[in-house]
């Protein structure tokens, strides 16, 4: 998990009850139940056990589909954003119960061997602006996954120059990204959602995590003064300008399973 999805949003909740494998070996049931996560609780790194260990037919799977709860008499807001003072909003998951959230594969579980995969559930880019006609909000899921044991990370620290930490106000991120040309639009100043594999929004000691990633080379950028703003139904990232925005020097080329340490920034505000 990165930023809040929502500016001012304090808990983003959703609601599962079934996750399945999809692939070769048929369609396999893997954990039946209910469970409500609190998705803001899961930032830096944090991970929670949504599938305890179970045996699964060996072969190829396409997909994972982590199904969502949907409104009903006993339940009518299993899924919501909460708000400062205890306000809610629904949210609203279209045919979440029926085809599910999927994670794309192929993920493979071999004969005698074990599988375990990490999805980072990317809020950010799932939860929709505008309101329905209903009042809720709408939550598109956008999910990928990492084998845990090839799983990398980046961490470090945001501060101020002189090593304070940033006020909540201040509104620090960090973003890993790839791609050519600047993360920030120096016009709009809206990052650019698409070059974004994660995104933190750092501790309240300055401390962060990004992961789980997957083996490849990444920039690591830092800004301060990011706020969510509309364009057309899409909530983005926007850097308000008030703090320098600083690029790790190199990029970060990682190995299946890395840990990057000391990935440190000092953000100065700009006169």
């Amino acid at each position: 998990m990165g930023d809040a999805p929502i500016e001012g949003a304090e808990r983003v909740v959703v609601t599962f009850d079934r996750v399945e494998l999809v692939g070769a070996p048929g369609r396999v049931t893997v954990w039946e139940g209910r469970r409500s996560v609190d998705l803001l609780e899961f930032r830096n790194c944090e991970l929670f056990d949504l599938v305890p260990p179970t045996s699964v037919p060996a072969g190829v799977y396409e997909q994972v589909r982590l199904h969502i709860v949907g409104p009903s008499g006993r339940d009518p807001m299993p899924n919501y954003v909460e708000f400062a003072g205890g306000r809610r909003e629904a949210l609203e998951v279209p045919s979440g119960g029926q085809s599910g959230a999927r994670i794309p594969g192929p993920f493979v579980v071999p004969a005698g061997g074990s599988l375990g995969v990490l999805a980072d559930f990317d809020l950010g880019k799932s939860i929709h602006l505008v309101e329905t006609g209903s009042g809720k909000y709408l939550l598109r899921p956008v999910l990928r996954a990492v084998e845990d044991v090839r799983a990398a990370a980046v961490r470090g620290t945001v501060t101020a120059v002189g090593g304070e930490p940033l006020a909540l106000e201040d509104a620090p991120v960090v973003y890993a990204w790839q791609g050519t040309g600047p993360l920030v639009d120096p016009a709009t100043r809206i990052v650019a959602a698409e070059k974004v594999v994660a995104s933190a929004a750092p501790r309240v000691d300055g401390s962060y995590c990004l992961g789980p990633l997957g083996a490849g080379t990444y920039q690591v950028t830092a800004l301060a003064g990011v706020h969510r703003a509309p364009v057309g139904d899409t909530l983005v990232d926007q850097w308000d300008g008030r703090f320098t925005q600083e690029t790790w020097p190199v990029p970060l080329a990682l190995e299946s399973g890395e840990e990057a340490t000391g990935v440190d920034f000092s953000l100065s505000p700009i006169p």
